[in-house]
């Protein structure tokens, strides 16, 4: 009886894993359509703007090029100010609507492979797929 149970559960599992993966897939796809993740990106920078603006600066004085510069009179307050202005300009580009449009792109492309994957290869290829990428 256990083997009889046993069997039948496997190709009950089987036959319901891809229409089931598909349908958390939508689901999933849904969710992320309707996110708006570079407003968070923007909120998590802003939040953090004096770390990066230390992280940058500190990347900059490391850098070779730049390095070289730093005999000019100035320097520091040419850095610091190329460093505010790069802050800025990033955030703004973040907040930007058409950034929010190429992420949404973006997770649209990875959602609409992943369902690929899945009607070629079946669920467990598709999962051994996305693993070993």
């Amino acid at each position: 009886m256990v083997r009889i149970m046993r069997r039948f559960s496997a190709a009950l599992v089987e036959a319901i894993k891809e229409p089931i993966t598909l349908a958390v897939l939508d689901e999933v796809a849904d969710v992320l359509r309707a996110g708006h993740y570079t407003r968070n990106v923007a909120l998590a920078l802003a939040e953090n703007q004096e770390y990066l603006r230390d992280m940058v600066l500190e990347k900059v004085k490391e850098d070779r090029t730049v390095g070289r510069l730093s005999r000019l009179p100035f320097h520091d307050s040419v850095v610091q100010a190329a460093t505010d202005t790069t802050l800025r300009v990033l955030l703004q580009i973040i907040v930007d609507p058409r950034t929010d449009e190429l992420i949404g792109d973006i997770l649209r492309q990875n959602v609409d492979q992943i369902r690929a994957d899945v009607h070629a290869k079946g669920v467990a290829g598709a999962i051994r797929s996305v693993g070993s990428a």
